[in-house]
C-alpha cells in the first residue's frame, strides 16, 4: 500500500499499533479532506477508525498510539499537520 509505504519512508516502525491506525486516517482523509478540517480531529477521525476498524479501546487510546508512533518515528508536528503534508506528498506522487 502507497500509504503505509509512505509512513515507512518517513521512518515510522509499522509494528506501533498507531502505525495502522494513522495510516487509515490517512486513506480516510484522501477520500474527504473535511474531515481533517472541520472540526477537532477526536469528534470526527477517531470515531470512524474506531468503529471501521472495530476496536475495543478509547478515543484517548487511540490518539496515545498515534501520538507514540510518530515520536518513535522523531515526527515533532502535530497529527493534523503530519496528516496534512501526507496528503500533500501523496498526490504530488500521484502527478
Amino acid at each position: 500500500m502507497k500509504i503505509e509505504r509512505y509512513l515507512r519512508d518517513k521512518g515510522l516502525p509499522p509494528n506501533i499499533r498507531g502505525f495502522k491506525y494513522l495510516a487509515y486516517m490517512i486513506e480516510l482523509c484522501q477520500s474527504d479532506e473535511s474531515l481533517l478540517y472541520n472540526r477537532k480531529m477526536t469528534a470526527n477521525l477517531y470515531p470512524i477508525l474506531k468503529a471501521d476498524l472495530k476496536l475495543d479501546i478509547s478515543i484517548s487510546a487511540i490518539d496515545r498510539d498515534v501520538r507514540y508512533v510518530l515520536k518513535a518515528g522523531n515526527i515533532n508536528v502535530s497529527i493534523s499537520r503530519f496528516i496534512a503534508n501526507a496528503l500533500i506528498d501523496l498526490k504530488s506522487e500521484q502527478d
